[in-house]
C-alpha cells in the first residue's frame, strides 16, 4: 500500500489545441489558433507548483501575385507559475509571469529562381512580474509584491536569398533590435558592487533607456558534387528577457528579468561549419556540424542571494562573459517502411564573471556534455505506425553543499564550486502506435496510444537536501522524480 504521504500528492498536465483556418478568396486566408497549457505538482500538501501557458494567434495571409505575398500576425502570450509552500508556521504563495502581445508583418518577393527578398517589422510590448509573495497572518515571511515591469520593442528586418550559381547559394540579412523601458515605474542605478547610485522614475507610456542592436547574419552552401554540401554561417543575437535560475537544482521558480538601466541586452554570436551529404540516392542523409558561441552581458547571482520576492534584486546581479562550442552529427533514413534518425551533440557551455570561482571558467547551467536520440518509424500497414523515440543527455550542473554548521541554532550549508556537481544522467523510451481511420471526402482522424518513460526510468526532476543532527549534521539528499511510466491515448480528427 502507499506511504501516507504519497496519498496526499498530486501531479497532473494537461494541453488544449484549437485551429481554424479560412480562405476568403484567392487571395486572403486567415487562420486563428489557440493554446493552454497547465500543469500542477504537489508534495503531500505542503509544497505545490502550478505553471501553465496560454497563447492565441490570428494570422492573414496575402497574396498579391504568385511571386509577392504578405503575412501578418498578431499574438498573445500568457507564461505563469504559482508556488504554494504551507508549514506549521506559514502559508506562502509565490507568483510570477511574463505577457507578450504582439504583430508582425512580413513581405515575400521571388524576383526569380535566383532572387528571393524578405523584409518587414514586428513591435512587442511585454509586461513582467518577478515573484512576489503573499504570506498569511501570523507568518514568519512578510507579503512582497514585486514591481511590474513593462518594455516596448520594435524590430526591422531584411533578408536576400541569392543563388549565384548552381554550386553556390547565399542568403544573408539584417535585422535592427530595439528594446527600452515603457513607463510607469521606479528604477534604481546601482555600481559593480551593488550600491545605488541613483534613482529614476518613469511616466506612464514613457519610453525611455533603449537599446538599439544590429543582429547581422550570413549564410553559405557550397555544392562539392552531386548530394554532397559544405555549409558555413554566422549569426547575431540580442536577448532582452533574462533568466537566472537557482543554480542547486531544477525547479520552474527561475526569475525572468527585462533589459533596463542595469541590465544590458545578452549578444551571442556565432560561427558554425557543416558537411551535409545524401547517400544511396538520398535514402540517407549524413550531417556534421562543428559551432561556437561567444557570449556577451551574461548575468548571475552573487554568492548567497535571495532570488524570490526579493525588492532589491539587481543589486545582487553580477556580469560576465560565456561561450558554447560542440559537435553536432545527425543519420537520418529518408525512405523505406522503416524511417527514422540517430544523432549525437558533443558540446560545452560555460561562462567567466570576477566574483565566482575565482573569476575561472565554470559550467553553465545549460551544460549538457553528451546528447543522444535515437528515433524511428516503421509503417505496419497503411493505417498502422509504429514508432519509438530513446533519448539520453548529460545531467545539468548544480551547486550542492559539501557540509554544514550552525549559527545561533540555525542549520548554514557549506558550498564550494559555482556548479561543481551536477544532475544524475537522463534517458528515457516513448512508444506509440498510431491507428489511421478511414478517409472520408472531408473528415479524417486517428486513434494513437503511448507509452511515456516505457522502461518506467526515475529520471531527477529536483534535488533538495536537509541535514539530520542526529548524524552529526550528515547531509540527506532525496531525489525527485515527476513523470515514471506514463500511458496515454490520443483522438484526434480533422473536417
Amino acid at each position: 500500500a502507499p506511504h501516507d504521504n504519497e496519498r496526499n500528492n498530486l501531479l497532473h498536465f494537461s494541453d488544449y489545441n484549437a485551429k481554424i483556418q479560412m480562405k476568403l478568396n484567392r487571395k486572403n486566408e486567415i487562420s486563428l489558433m489557440g493554446y493552454k497549457g497547465k500543469d500542477v505538482f504537489s508534495v503531500n500538501r505542503t509544497f505545490g507548483i502550478e505553471y501553465g501557458n496560454d497563447l492565441v494567434s490570428l494570422k492573414w495571409k496575402h497574396s498579391r501575385n504568385e511571386n509577392h505575398f504578405s503575412n501578418t500576425v498578431f499574438s498573445y502570450s500568457n507564461y505563469s507559475y504559482d508556488i504554494n509552500i504551507k508549514n506549521s508556521n506559514s502559508n506562502l504563495l509565490i507568483l510570477a509571469s511574463i505577457k507578450n502581445a504582439s504583430v508582425r508583418y512580413e513581405n515575400q518577393i521571388i524576383k526569380n529562381e535566383h532572387h528571393q527578398f524578405k523584409f518587414g517589422f514586428d513591435v512587442l510590448l511585454h509586461e513582467i512580474k518577478p515573484s512576489s509573495i503573499i504570506a498569511n497572518d501570523g507568518s514568519s515571511y512578510n507579503t512582497v509584491d514585486m514591481d511590474i515591469r513593462r518594455n516596448f520593442e520594435a524590430n526591422m528586418f531584411i533578408s536576400h536569398h541569392w543563388k549565384i550559381s548552381d554550386k553556390l547559394v547565399l542568403d544573408y540579412g539584417l535585422r535592427v533590435n530595439s528594446f527600452s523601458i515603457l513607463g510607469p515605474g521606479n528604477y534604481i542605478n546601482y555600481d559593480s558592487f551593488g550600491n545605488p547610485t541613483k534613482f529614476l522614475s518613469y511616466k506612464l507610456y514613457q519610453i525611455s533607456v533603449p537599446y538599439i542592436t544590429p543582429e547581422p547574419r550570413f549564410s553559405a552552401n557550397y555544392e562539392l558534387s552531386k548530394y554532397k554540401y559544405l555549409k558555413f554561417s554566422y549569426t547575431r543575437n540580442a536577448q532582452n528577457i533574462h533568466q537566472v535560475s537557482n543554480s542547486t537544482s531544477a525547479s520552474p521558480t527561475d526569475l525572468f528579468m527585462s533589459s533596463n538601466n542595469n541590465l544590458k541586452p545578452e549578444i551571442a554570436d556565432q560561427v558554425s561549419a557543416g558537411y551535409f551529404s545524401n547517400v544511396d540516392e538520398s535514402r540517407y542523409e549524413f550531417s556534421a556540424e562543428l559551432y561556437y558561441k561567444q557570449l556577451q552581458n551574461q548575468l548571475d547571482f552573487r554568492n548567497g542571494s535571495q532570488l524570490i520576492a526579493n525588492q532589491q534584486f539587481e543589486k545582487q546581479l553580477i556580469f560576465g562573459i560565456g561561450r558554447a562550442y560542440g559537435l553536432e552529427v545527425l543519420l537520418k533514413k529518408k525512405t523505406g517502411k522503416l524511417t527514422g534518425w540517430i544523432g549525437y551533440t558533443l558540446s560545452r557551455t560555460e561562462r567567466k564573471f570576477n566574483a565566482i570561482n575565482y573569476n575561472q571558467w565554470f559550467k553553465a547551467r545549460q551544460d549538457r556534455l553528451h546528447e543522444v536520440s535515437i528515433v524511428g518509424t516503421y509503417q505496419l500497414s497503411k493505417r498502422i505506425v509504429f514508432s519509438s523515440v530513446w533519448v539520453y543527455y548529460s545531467g545539468c550542473p548544480v551547486t550542492l553543499p559539501v557540509g554544514i554548521y550552525t549559527i545561533s541554532g540555525q542549520n548554514a550549508y557549506y558550498y564550494t564550486e559555482r556548479n561543481g556537481s551536477k544532475m544524475p544522467d537522463y534517458h528515457r523510451l516513448d512508444l506509440s502506435l498510431t491507428l489511421d481511420g478511414k478517409k472520408r471526402k472531408n473528415y479524417e482522424d486517428s486513434w494513437t496510444f503511448s507509452i511515456f518513460n516505457a522502461y518506467n526510468r526515475e529520471n531527477a526532476y529536483s534535488i533538495d537536501f536537509q541535514a539530520d543532527m542526529s548524524n552529526n549534521g550528515k547531509v540527506i539528499v532525496t531525489q525527485t522524480t515527476l513523470f515514471k511510466l506514463v500511458p496515454s491515448i490520443i483522438y484526434n480528427f480533422k473536417f
